[in-house]
């Protein structure tokens, strides 16, 4: 009977989340673990303490979990048989073998979190579930959108005659759950952005609810951008809004971003860590809706962003998501009446945005905007190569607030320039991109030749100059003859 007390003693606070029901018997091999709450979740369970009857207690760590528990930021002892004692303790304080151990709770969660976060999703099984051993199991469960509460449950024996004679089924857990999604979006609607345009992304998720006991109590978001930059202001510090509910969360929150890096790929990177731990105290906002709002400029033809929303020691406990965006590009081919492609056609790519007029400035390297000028002196010069065509990379559709033009300012040699600028035409959905995963567009200008002059070569005009001036020159002289002969 003595025995029977310590190994229900166990049963522990170790079950954090767990609830009374009804113990039945097991088949003499197996017991059953019941995960009430449980929807489509998956449970990942290992045996952390084991039955040794060798032991003061009875029972004794399984050896490869043994280090959560001893650790110096948990029990802080190597004497597992003492930290039992105060397992037992906690649940039984008149049991023969219990002893007390200060801040159990605290340093209790530390273990427990260390071992829940040693379980992957790799091998799973829906509740109810089977074991083969006495003990305790510690239980993290994996669910789409869903954090769960690190969870235990104490498997025991049935006697027969005072010998043991089988396995108990656990008693039932409730388990605890909270929504965990993050979603990642920007203000882009057909997600083809133009290169140095500001983009607004928006990330929201649900505040988790963190046991008080739990040592790390942090709430972090991570969030990482690739083809642009966070827009900071003159002190190098990134604005990020939060809303809780639709209600501001104190002041904007300021950030300081990682400094840009390259890629392999040669891609530019950054990253800002904001850290909102404070929003966890009391528990106050668990469960509610979280937004946070910011700004990037962009720097490169496509643009990748992803978040992870965590504790900092396990990023991605909370949710994570990705959004991208892309650039266009647009080609221009320069045609003569007949159809065959010029030349050595030049150009300059313009931007209306009501009366005002915009020059590009475009790399030549990579045919990609750098910016746009209001003095047409620092336009750049784009000229139709060998196929007639040119490229410029960086683009965006058109929309009531701007168009594209292609204004020529040079022809080929024996063409006339076009007056008429030449209007960019995009695809149907951003969906008709080419090999280069760039959204395309088109243009189109037609030149004519210039007008013949007359042929060189025949008689021409001399010979009949020659005759005016002789019969201008007779006639002066027959004049002043007969004006003589009067006189």
């Amino acid at each position: 009977m003595k025995r029977m007390k310590k190994l229900f003693a166990i049963l522990m606070t170790m079950a954090m989340v767990m609830g009374l029901s009804i113990t039945g018997f097991a088949a003499e091999d197996t017991a059953t673990i019941t995960i009430n709450n449980a929807g489509n979740g998956r449970f990942a369970v290992v045996q952390v303490i084991k039955e040794d009857p060798t032991k003061d207690t009875g029972w004794d760590f399984v050896e490869e979990y043994a280090q959560y528990f001893t650790a110096s930021d948990a029990f802080n002892t190597e004497d597992t048989q003492a930290i039992i004692k105060g397992m037992i303790y906690a649940q039984n304080p008149s049991a023969s073998e219990a002893k007390e151990i200060p801040n159990f709770d605290t340093k209790y969660a530390a273990a427990l979190n260390k071992v829940y976060n040693t379980l992957d999703d790799t091998n799973t099984k829906g509740s109810p579930f089977t074991v083969d051993k006495a003990g305790v199991w510690v239980i993290r469960g994996f669910e789409e959108k869903y954090s769960y509460s690190p969870m235990a449950a104490y498997v025991g024996f049935s006697y027969e005659s005072g010998k043991p004679s089988g396995l108990l089924d656990a008693e039932e857990i409730n388990a605890k759950k909270a929504p965990t999604y993050v979603e990642k979006s920007n203000d882009d609607a057909d997600k083809v952005v133009e290169i140095n345009k500001p983009v607004t992304y928006t990330i929201q998720s649900t505040v988790p609810f963190v046991p008080e006991t739990d040592t790390n109590r942090k709430y972090e978001v991570k969030d990482t951008i690739t083809g642009a930059r966070y827009d900071v202001d003159e002190n190098g510090e990134l604005t990020v809004n939060v809303v809780i509910d639709g209600v501001d969360y104190n002041v904007p929150a300021k950030v300081t971003p990682s400094s840009i890096d390259e890629t392999e790929d040669g891609r530019t990177t950054q990253n800002f860590t904001l850290d909102l731990s404070s929003i966890l105290t009391n528990n106050v906002y668990a469960n509610r809706t979280i937004t946070l709002t910011y700004t990037a400029i962009v720097t490169d033809l496509q643009i990748g962003n992803d978040v992870t929303v965590g504790n900092g020691e396990n990023n991605g406990k909370f949710g994570h998501d990705s959004d991208s965006l892309t650039s266009g590009k647009v080609t221009l081919t320069k045609k003569n009446t007949e159809g065959e492609k010029l030349k050595g056609a030049v150009f300059n790519l313009i931007k209306k945005i009501d009366a005002d007029t915009l020059y590009a400035v475009v790399d030549p390297s990579t045919n990609t905007l750098v910016r746009w000028s209001e003095n047409v002196e620092e336009a750049t010069a784009l000229t139709t190569g060998e196929d007639g065509t040119l490229v410029v990379k960086g683009l965006e559709p058109e929309d009531d607030t701007f168009t594209y033009e292609f204004d020529e300012i040079e022809a080929p040699d024996g063409y006339s320039i076009n007056d008429m600028n030449a209007d960019v035409n995009w695809g149907e959905t951003p969906s008709d991109t080419d090999k280069d995963g760039l959204y395309d567009a088109t243009a189109e200008m037609t030149d004519t030749k210039l007008a013949s002059l007359p042929g060189t070569g025949g008689m021409g005009t001399t010979l009949f100059t020659i005759a005016g001036c002789v019969i201008m020159i007779s006639a002066a002289g027959l004049f002043f003859a007969t004006r003589k002969k009067a006189n």
